[in-house]
């Protein structure tokens, strides 16, 4: 079998047949959809059931509530398809979508990225990725190069990964973490041998209104200080090999937890966050950005003026 999709979903009674309906009008047809209900307390795992019984391809696995982590890590494990690819429940694909996969595939490569459209969920205002990759064969080295610079995607869907790299690098998700994708990738790239970067655009990554809630509350500081601790950690590993993107990976990443920090949730508390966040963007002074908007940030920062810019730009959201 070529391909194992996988479906993680929690409470998705209203976006699940939508993503799956989708992917059963694919043209190649070589695929099992993997579905893994999270202990979702809707009725995704009915509709996922019945959506089992109309295509043999599709097979449920119900698991209690550990997060999109677990259910993820548990689909590699249940898979049977020769690659992986992850789809978010909430999102859509369009027919080509396995098809293109295949000639990529075909190629011999390890790892394919592909590039992506966004939209809301009525499938309006939609718009090319601001990536615009361009199709290119790569080394993994250089794949985990230009990741770090911030210049390929980092979504779990955006891959579609050989299942032996997961299995003999033993390789997963971490569980109970937000930004998940972000602990994962650098280290899956770098064990690659062959990386395909596709501009083929088929997959809609769906943009609903409420889908910034959890991104300013304190789990989510938390866990994105702890990723970048751990690419610290990996750069270091690696003996300077990958020194400079990794800065860059970095310092875009803390200006976002700067963010979150300052535009916070409710009425919690982020000074000690913030204060973390602060040392580490000083310990970077000395670093240029490549990115210009990250250098503005940078200037901002050093005036003690970041933050101001911040609520400023994010008024909407105290609305």
């Amino acid at each position: 079998m070529k391909f194992s999709v996988i479906i993680a979903a929690y409470n998705a009674e209203n976006y699940l047949q939508r993503a799956v309906k989708s992917l059963l009008k694919q043209k190649f047809r070589d695929f099992e959809l993997l579905i893994i209900d999270d202990g979702s307390t809707d009725s995704t795992l009915k509709i996922a059931e019945g959506l089992a019984q109309q295509d043999r391809r599709i097979r449920v696995i119900s698991q209690q509530n550990e997060g999109v982590s677990v259910a993820r890590n548990n689909g590699i494990s249940d898979a049977k398809g020769d690659y992986i690819q992850f789809v978010d429940a909430d999102d859509v694909v369009n027919d080509m979508f396995l098809s293109d996969l295949v000639r990529q595939t075909e190629l011999g490569a390890d790892v394919v990225i592909s590039d992506y459209r966004t939209g809301d969920e009525f499938g309006k205002n939609g718009a090319d990725s601001y990536f615009h990759l361009l199709d290119q064969n790569l080394s993994g080295y250089d794949a985990t190069l230009q990741l770090l610079k911030n210049q390929l995607p980092n979504f779990s869907w955006a891959y579609c990964v050989k299942r032996d790299l997961y299995v003999k690098h033993s390789l997963s998700f971490p569980a109970g973490r937000i930004f998940e994708d972000n602990s994962l990738f650098y280290r899956l790239l770098f064990v690659a041998n062959r990386v395909k970067v596709s501009s083929k655009k088929n997959y809609l990554y769906v943009q609903r209104p409420d889908s910034y809630v959890h991104i300013y509350s304190q789990k989510s500081i938390e866990d994105i200080l702890v990723m970048l601790d751990e690419v610290i950690s990996f750069a270091r590993l690696q003996g300077g090999r990958i020194d400079g993107a990794a800065q860059e990976y970095l310092i875009k990443r803390y200006f976002k937890a700067f963010t979150m920090c300052v535009v916070g949730q409710g009425n919690d508390d982020n000074s000690k966050y913030l204060s973390v966040v602060n040392v580490h963007i000083k310990q970077m002074q000395s670093y240029r950005p490549m990115s210009k908007k990250l250098r503005v940030k940078q200037i901002l920062w050093r005036l003690g003026l970041l933050k101001f810019a911040v609520l400023y730009s994010n008024r909407h959201l105290a609305d």
